[in-house]
Parts: C-alpha cells; structure tokens; sequence
C-alpha cells in the first residue's frame, strides 16, 4: 500500500535542519524510533477500543514526525490511515497499522544497519 517508489529513510530536510551534524541527526532517529514503537503498541489497543479521536491524533502526529525525520514511507502510510480515519472508516485499520509497523521496522533496520554518515553521503 505504501508507494513502492519512495525511499524509506531521505535525510536531505534533516540535514539541512540540523547543519549535518551526524551526532544530532542519529540522537533525533533515536527518539523518533522511540516515540513510533510507543505509538505502534497503542495503536492497535485504541483501534480495538474504537477511539476514532486518538487514532486520528496519533495517525497525524505520526506522519508529521515521520515527514521531519524523512520516513517517507511512514509518512505516506500515515496520511492515508488519517484520511480514513477522518472519513470515519475503521474497515482497513488493522492492515494499515500493520503497514505502519513494517515501515517504522524498515527505518529502524536501516539506521542500525548503517551509520548515519554514511547515509548522509546518499542524500
């Protein structure tokens, strides 16, 4: 569901944001990667509670973060879970929260799997 075309992590904005600092650019992955697996653990808690205005708040905030970090992907998935969400459609949670997980998953594998130097010579 997300656009197969779109990177899964560009540093550019960040980069710019923070001068390139390395150290600073992996200390707010860090804290994003936090804040995101706290989000996916409640997800599907308040999904299976119905609460249509968490989901949304938490669906919106989590594609602004994703959108500052550059989680492209994440941001993607996001906006179409908030879309849903604001037209009031529960049907798909479930799958899109999956989605959501995957992505965060494949930016936490990419930021430990490379350093954050070398993924700036990319942007």
């Amino acid at each position: 569901m997300s656009e197969p075309g779109l990177k899964i992590l560009d540093l550019s904005y960040l980069i710019e944001a923070v001068d390139g600092d390395p150290a600073f650019i992996s200390e707010i992955l860090r804290d994003y990667l936090t804040e995101m697996a706290e989000y996916l653990v409640e997800l599907p808690v308040q999904l299976q509670r119905g609460n249509l205005d968490y989901l949304i708040r938490a669906a919106h905030t989590i594609k602004g973060a994703s959108s500052n970090v550059g989680a492209t992907r994440v941001r993607e998935t996001a906006s179409k879970f908030e879309s849903r969400l604001s037209k009031g459609h529960l049907d798909g949670s479930e799958s899109l929260i999956k989605l959501l997980q995957q992505e965060v998953a494949r930016v936490r594998e990419l930021v430990e799997r490379e350093d954050i130097s070398e993924l700036m010579k990319t942007m």
